[in-house]
């Protein structure tokens, strides 16, 4: 049976970090649900903007990886990290890191590295 609209908006909530497919898609399901408050309308409303913000910019991490576009793809990175500050999607910090890796840069390797197990729960 389909979510309540408070319970797809509190499930969007705990994956808008790490998840911005699913989370772009629980948050516009909660924006279709009958009875939800305006207030959650309104938190429903930024968190779709902010969903598909990340997951196109997610895309274009992954182009420039597949691409092998190593700065490129570094750069596309550091703007998820503007765009979502603290995101925990363990791809886009993987690949960051291996970038990093292809460039010779290796305290940022580790410091990624840290990053990822810092906020990526297991």
């Amino acid at each position: 049976p389909p979510l309540s609209g408070s319970a797809y908006l509190a499930r969007a909530k705990q994956e808008a970090d790490a998840n911005f497919a699913e989370a772009g898609s629980d948050f516009a399901r909660a924006l279709s649900s009958p009875g939800i408050t305006e207030q959650e309308k309104t938190v429903a409303s930024a968190g779709v903007l902010k969903a598909m913000k990340g997951q196109a910019q997610l895309l274009k991490v992954q182009n420039h990886f597949l691409n092998q576009s190593w700065a490129a793809c570094i750069s596309a990175a550091e703007a998820l990290e503007r765009e979502v500050p603290g995101h925990k999607n363990s791809a886009a910090l993987l690949m960051e890191a291996r970038c990093t890796q292809q460039l010779g840069r290796w305290a940022d390797v580790v410091r990624l590295t840290g990053l990822l197990l810092h906020r990526v729960p297991s």
